[in-house]
């Protein structure tokens, strides 16, 4: 899997690095190649407590940054937070 970033106004592209403004000013569109992604693998990772992929948000590693090593990752969980009830607000 790969990921590119095309210009958005002058359709240059580059591999993905620290430039998010490509020299004519436009701002670069990430994108990538999901022919190994499925959401059957998604699926398999909801309700996992094996990090990263107990978070909501790096359970979809592979459509956020798929090439971080999964051993990098710092979550919190983020994005699985449950709802509470609260009492009225006076």
């Amino acid at each position: 899997m790969g990921s590119t970033f095309r210009c958005i106004r002058c359709n240059k592209i580059i591999e993905p690095g620290t430039n998010f403004r490509c020299g004519c000013g436009g701002l670069y569109e990430v994108g990538h190649d999901f022919d190994d992604v499925t959401r059957e693998l998604f699926d398999e990772r909801l309700g996992t407590t094996k990090k990263p992929y107990d978070s909501g948000v790096w359970r979809f590693k592979e459509l956020v940054y798929p090439e971080i090593d999964a051993e990098t990752i710092v979550s919190r969980p983020e994005g699985n937070t449950n709802l509470y009830k609260r009492g009225r607000i006076q």
